[in-house]
């Protein structure tokens, strides 16, 4: 456990990177922590929405001790700091310095669909949201309100819930997405025509962890022919820096 966060917040530090960077809600009751020491780190810029290309910036490593806090569904913090970098939980990715930051990971047994939080640190109460995080899958995710860090996480409590029914899909057997900065290509391989819309999802991320609970997608209207391809213009995508998460065609 103790490497599997090293691995995190060196993943949080990396050097030289450029990222691009419904269900039934449920109330559920908090849980709480000792405290530690918080992180600070620099994440991987982000790609701007009006340029798609961006210098990578030096990190600050990571030095924390970290004791899980349990929220539902297997939801778990697992570290809470600084973080300074691209703000993209609302897709503006503006810079900023020192906000409030949490590491999470799902550790249930069904992909999470949405999920919101809040956490205390330091007398001061921060909002996260989480959006398409498979089974096992880690995120970086910023407070809603740019609130700067006040300290470690001492407790959290989960405000709603959305779990998906099936695990999330990329329909690699029909469909085949590729792309390039600001572009989503999308190709029906089905060998049928495609005739109603399909949706491709996206989650900025490094290595093996994802940046912001915010989830991108681009939608192809219309479906496809047997074996047709169509661009997309997706204005935070870059193919170094996003990961495809999900993939829904729809009749």
């Amino acid at each position: 456990m103790k490497n599997q966060k090293k691995n995190d917040r060196a993943a949080a530090a990396l050097m030289a990177v450029v990222l691009c960077i419904a269900g039934t809600l449920c109330a559920c009751t908090g849980a709480s922590k000792p405290t530690k020491q918080p992180a600070h780190a620099t994440a991987p810029h982000a790609t701007r929405p009006d340029d798609v290309t961006t210098e990578p910036t030096e990190t600050i490593p990571v030095e924390t001790v970290t004791d899980d806090i349990e929220l539902d569904f297997g939801l778990t913090i697992t570290d809470s700091g600084k973080y300074t970098g691209l703000y993209m939980e609302d897709g503006s990715n503006e810079v900023l310095s020192d906000v409030m930051m949490v590491i999470v990971q799902n550790n249930g047994d069904r992909d999470i669909q949405l999920a919101e939080f809040t956490a205390e640190a330091d007398g001061e109460t921060y909002r996260f949201q989480l959006t398409n995080l498979a089974v096992g899958a880690r995120a970086v995710l910023l407070d809603l309100d740019r609130k700067p860090s006040g300290g470690a996480v001492t407790s959290a409590a989960m405000e709603n819930t959305a779990l998906f029914e099936l695990p999330m899909a990329l329909c690699a057997d029909v469909i085949k997405v590729s792309g390039m900065d600001g572009m989503v290509n999308v190709q029906n391989i089905s060998g049928e025509d495609i005739t109603g819309d399909i949706f491709v999802y996206y989650k900025y991320a490094a290595q093996d962890i994802f940046y912001g609970g915010i989830t991108f997608r681009v939608r192809v209207e219309g479906g496809l022919r047997a074996g047709e391809i169509r661009q997309i213009p997706a204005g935070h995508y870059t193919a170094e820096g996003c990961t495809i998460v999900q993939v829904t065609v729809y009749d």
